[in-house]
């Protein structure tokens, strides 16, 4: 799947282009696991040297699914690589202080032309115990959709995204190229995350229509990056800054009504500034997940015999009740 989509992202995007530049290629991925990404680049450029950083088995990660001598897989959950980020003032009495690495894993200096950012969080792995406790494991504190904590928006999800990001521009090379896995371009915090971004780098968006038709998961593709900047100095300090807060160490300040208030001003500042811009920048993400959702309901309605209750949240319900004269978008409430 990842080699196929590579492929498409390099031919839309152009992302490879830049390994042209250089006699001795290097690229970084993290999250590299199972490797269809770092494949890709060694198909085209097999002189090239690969680091990759993958979650380890026992947090839930995939093996890598290939090997080559040119290629350096470092086991790291890199939502927790402190010494990378550039966080070294963590107490002995933290709660995460066993489970951070305060040492580097990438070397000093060391720079990349590319850099895939690609780690997510992944669910909890499932041991001996949990299987045999089954389907019939009662579940606690079941939530409705709606009432959900947005993903994009919990603490693990922002602790990897924000990693990733620092120990990217602290690797990259000046003029390089970052591509990032992200979800929700609608969200308030991507729509600022883009628009940081945007500051010093070209940014495009790309969403790949047959892996992520239906889902909110896109890539950031931010070329000629200039990681020597002031203003990608400022975004560095900005994402460390919002690492560290996923630890605990700094909750208040993100929950404060002065802080609340700051982040409302910022976007309505944004939203006048650069709002159509940035707009214009994710519809076609948007239009691609339209279009994946539309086709998704309508093969499940031609799927379906019986007539859909009047509200109806989850796809599986939709699969068993839907009718091919419904339209599901009227019950979902969303606006395309």
């Amino acid at each position: 799947m990842r080699c196929e989509m590579s492929e498409e992202l390099d031919q839309d995007q152009k992302v490879l282009s830049i390994l042209e530049e250089t006699p001795q290629p290097s690229v970084l991925e993290t999250g590299m696991a199972v490797g269809g990404f770092s494949q890709h680049v060694l198909d085209r450029y097999p002189h090239a040297r690969i680091t990759g950083i993958s979650m380890p088995g026992e947090e839930g990660g995939c093996p890598v699914g290939f090997e080559s001598d040119n290629v350096h897989s470092v086991l790291k959950n890199v939502g927790t690589l402190a010494g990378d980020v550039g966080v070294s003032d963590i107490p002995d009495t933290h709660h995460m202080e066993t489970s951070l690495t305060m040492e580097s894993v990438l070397p000093a200096g060391e720079e990349y032309d590319l850099i895939f950012c690609q780690e997510r969080p992944v669910r909890e792995p499932r041991t001996k115990a949990t299987r045999k406790k089954g389907k019939n494991r009662p579940r606690k504190n079941k939530k409705m959709p709606g009432k959900r904590q947005i993903w994009s928006n919990s603490p693990k999800y922002i602790r990897i995204l924000m990693a990733q990001l620092v120990i990217a521009m602290k690797h990259l090379r000046e003029n390089g190229t970052i591509v990032v896995l992200m979800r929700k371009a609608d969200d308030v915090h991507t729509f600022m995350l883009l628009d940081s971004i945007w500051k010093f780098s070209e940014v495009n968006l790309y969403k790949h229509r047959l892996w992520h038709q239906t889902t909110s998961w896109f890539y950031l593709v931010a070329k000629k990056v200039q990681t020597r900047s002031e203003k990608a100095a400022v975004a560095i300090e900005t994402w460390r800054h919002k690492w560290k807060n996923t630890l605990g160490e700094a909750g208040a300040a993100d929950g404060s009504a002065e802080s609340v208030d700051e982040e409302v001003q910022a976007v309505s500042e944004l939203l006048e500034d650069r709002g159509k811009l940035l707009i214009e920048l994710a519809a076609p993400v948007w239009e691609a997940q339209a279009d994946g959702l539309e086709s998704l309901f309508k093969s499940l309605a031609k799927e379906s015999k019986q007539s859909p209750p009047p509200k109806c949240l989850h796809a599986k319900r939709l699969a068993r009740k839907l009718n091919p004269n419904w339209n599901p978008f009227s019950v979902l409430n969303v606006d395309y």
